[in-house]
């Protein structure tokens, strides 16, 4: 375990320091060894998924290592290179999406800037990915988006994050009644009474 967490650090070091270095990495799979296995604890892989297996994920694949894959991510999506590789793999997205989880802050935080970047560029992919996430813990696909904007009050890194993404995922939508619609998903998870707690706070 200690050695799968200094690999992914050392990745994560190379690319924060090297961006260009992406390019070598021609694959998720190369950029993260334990691929197969964090894709499908993550994200269900060619399975399905029972309620049991989901909610022991954290105990296969530690937070640390989650965390790590999430900060390697996010480095190779600083290129151009990164963003087509990630946006070709599906089961990526998903890995992604599912990291959408207010208990684990820290991936989570990751996770919502780096989607809410490839919203930017792709909104039906990255809204596609977050819906099938949700079906894993049976919510709505919203549901841990807005409840990351009151989890922690102390939490500031997270309301922003979350806020990040949101905004992403509506802004981003095609057509004004799409916009309206996702306006609409996001108040029924209760967007509204978030906002107005952040603001008494």
């Amino acid at each position: 375990m200690n050695e799968i967490i200094i690999d992914y650090k050392t990745k994560y070091s190379t690319l924060y320091n090297n961006p260009s270095g992406a390019q070598y990495f021609n694959s998720i799979g190369a950029l993260i060894p334990n691929h197969n296995k964090f894709i499908q604890l993550s994200a269900g892989g060619d399975h399905s998924y029972n309620n049991n297996e989901f909610k022991d994920k954290d105990t296969q694949l530690s937070r640390e290592i989650r965390f790590e894959c999430m900060k390697i991510l996010k480095s190779f999506v600083n290129t151009s290179f990164g963003i087509k590789v990630v946006l070709e793999s599906k089961q990526t997205l998903m890995a992604i999406a599912t990291a959408i989880d207010c208990s684990d802050s820290q991936s989570m935080n990751v996770a919502c800037q780096l989607l809410a970047v490839l919203a930017v560029l792709d909104h039906e992919k990255v809204l596609a990915a977050i819906g099938e996430s949700a079906k894993l813990t049976g919510n709505h696909r919203f549901y841990s988006i807005v409840k990351g904007l009151t989890f922690d009050p102390n939490d500031r890194e997270l309301k922003i994050s979350s806020m990040l993404l949101i905004n992403a995922l509506i802004c981003n939508a095609e057509t004004l009644d799409f916009k309206i619609h996702l306006r609409s998903d996001f108040a029924r998870c209760g967007l509204i009474q978030a906002i107005e707690t952040i603001k008494d706070k």
